[in-house]
């Protein structure tokens, strides 16, 4: 048994799963990945719960990372739990919120596996990305010239996205 028939396998069960809890429940069978309209969203949801535990732990080491005599001193002046979550604790992981949805976007530039194990892109083209259609260039086409141009001209665009946020992050610090 190779690793693509092992993940769409376990991606398969998950999604029969869900969908049979849904129909336990009154919803009724849910088209996750064979609708056009849903997949997308579907894809999208595995993705985040995917990034969700390594996002947190990022969350988590910035809100280590905060000056403890803040939330002592805004305390003494009589803020509120709420006041010092929005006084203290959100400008804190202002930098740390940068890099997680830095991290976010490339992340989402570059999934292939989950389109490429639960839909190949389909249905109806609905859920193709970039990547995916670097690699149907390459390596279904065999156009390899025009698969690498694809992965080029996503590497450039990343960088630039990277950057954007970067300089964004750096306007915002200043303030």
């Amino acid at each position: 048994m190779d690793l693509d028939s092992v993940y769409r396998a376990e991606y398969g069960r998950s999604v029969a799963t869900l969908t049979r809890l849904l129909g336990d429940i009154g919803l009724g069978p849910f088209p996750f990945l064979s609708s056009p309209s849903s997949a997308l969203a579907s894809v999208i949801a595995i993705q985040v719960w995917k990034s969700a535990p390594y996002d947190m732990l990022i969350f988590v080491a910035g809100l280590a990372g905060i000056d403890r005599q803040l939330y002592e001193a805004s305390a003494i002046d009589g803020a509120n739990a709420w006041q010092r979550l929005r006084a203290v604790t959100l400008p804190g992981l202002r930098p740390i919120t940068t890099i997680v949805l830095t991290l976010g976007v490339i992340r989402g530039l570059r999934v292939f596996t989950e389109i490429y194990v639960l839909t190949n892109g389909g249905p109806a083209g609905s859920t193709e990305t970039t990547i995916t259609y670097a690699y149907n260039a390459g390596v279904q086409n065999n156009d390899l010239g025009y698969a690498s141009s694809i992965a080029t001209l996503l590497l450039v665009a990343t960088v630039i996205i990277t950057l954007l946020l970067r300089w964004w992050r750096g306007r915002v610090e200043t303030r």
